[in-house]
């Protein structure tokens, strides 16, 4: 497999990760990431660009955790919130501020408390589901 072609596939499957995690990644949210423009990132995925080892590391480093298999469960930077995900946050933000005052911690060891059980119930979402 050469360059480009690694690359490409890098891409697809970082786009398939997003899509698991209910996010469909455009080229342009990938691009932002790694800092290129819409148009320079199109030419290296697309064939017209040339792809470098440097390419397909960056790329690696970027997107490192998604690419060994991790969602990608929240919306790219920019991208705008549906009222129902801001209607959630919302709510968070205030039982976080209430749970704080109440148990005399900070809001931010509440607020990361919520995070990681999150991450937890998360990471074991799909145990319930029927195995293939």
């Amino acid at each position: 497999m050469n360059l480009k072609e690694e690359y490409q596939e890098l891409v697809k499957k970082l786009k398939e990760v997003a899509a698991e995690g209910g996010v469909k990644l455009r080229n342009a949210d990938i691009a932002q990431k790694l800092g290129y423009n819409p148009d320079y990132f199109s030419s290296l995925n697309g064939k017209s660009g040339s792809v470098t080892q440097d390419h397909i590391n960056q790329f690696k480093n970027v997107f490192g955790d998604q690419l060994a298999g991790k969602p990608i469960l929240i919306a790219p930077p920019g991208a705008p919130l549906n009222p129902q995900t801001a209607l959630m946050l919302a709510i968070l933000e205030d039982y976080a501020e209430w749970k704080a005052e109440m148990t005399h911690q900070t809001f931010e060891s509440v607020k990361d408390g919520i995070k990681k059980r999150g991450r937890r119930i998360l990471g074991g979402l799909d145990s319930w589901l029927p195995q293939q």
